[in-house]
């Protein structure tokens, strides 16, 4: 699961990395948001280093899809569009899927209650202002899931995905009442698991991806219609 808020299965191991991991940290916090332009000199003096490591983390921000290099212009922070929101919806519905298949067959009390903790603790932030901290307790369900699968490939592209939409999403427009629904439909895979009723389970999680995507889209078009 999500150990905190910037990436997640990746270990630092020089400067450029660590600052690889800073950047990622300020757009979680919203420090830096999509469409704003970032500068060598600014993040060299903001981490208190040369600028050879800040241009080395732009480099692997861009590569991931986190910076835009505009020509002439320098790197600005990536947004992200509703097809790419639909994209990587496609993707994660797949592997989720196969990821509840997995972790119905390889479930035990050990792992249930570890996917209980995680829907308490993400019920308990349900009904709180939106942001990306109760994203993340959303989230860390279905790594949960994922990690039941014992599947390290599956965990570790679900971890991309989530990333790709949680750090580039706004979420300011996102449904406030998101949480509640989501929260009893969290349960309601729980229960299908306990079960071992994959074809419920995998009913209640295919509904639960949609209306999440649902939501983030409409998040994201609201913004790109000029409306916020």
């Amino acid at each position: 699961m999500l150990q905190d808020h910037t990436d997640f299965t990746f270990e630092p191991k020089n400067a450029s990395e660590k600052i690889y991991l800073k950047l990622k940290q300020m757009l979680f916090d919203g420090n830096i948001v999509p469409g704003q332009k970032l500068q060598y000199q600014d993040m060299a003096e903001t981490f208190n280093v040369s600028r050879t490591p800040v241009k080395e983390a732009f480099q692997m921000m861009s590569k991931e899809g986190y910076l835009t290099l505009r020509p002439n212009k320098g790197f600005y922070v990536s947004e992200i569009h509703p097809k790419e929101i639909v994209d990587l919806y496609e993707l994660r519905i797949t592997l989720e899927l196969l990821a509840l298949k997995k972790a119905i067959e390889n479930q035990n009390p050990d792992n249930l209650n570890i996917l209980r903790n995680a829907i308490e603790i993400h019920a308990e932030d349900a009904t709180k202002t939106i942001s990306r901290n109760r994203l993340l307790t959303d989230t860390n369900v279905h790594l949960a899931i994922a990690t039941m699968s014992h599947n390290k490939a599956l965990y570790e592209f679900l971890v991309m995905i989530f990333s790709k939409i949680y750090l580039k999403i706004k979420v300011e427009n996102l449904s406030q009442n998101r949480g509640e629904v989501a929260q009893r439909e969290h349960w309601q895979i729980y229960d299908a698991i306990v079960k071992k009723d994959l074809s419920s389970a995998e009913v209640s999680m295919h509904a639960h991806i949609i209306r999440s995507k649902e939501n983030d889209v409409a998040a994201q078009s609201y913004l790109e219609n000029g409306e916020s």
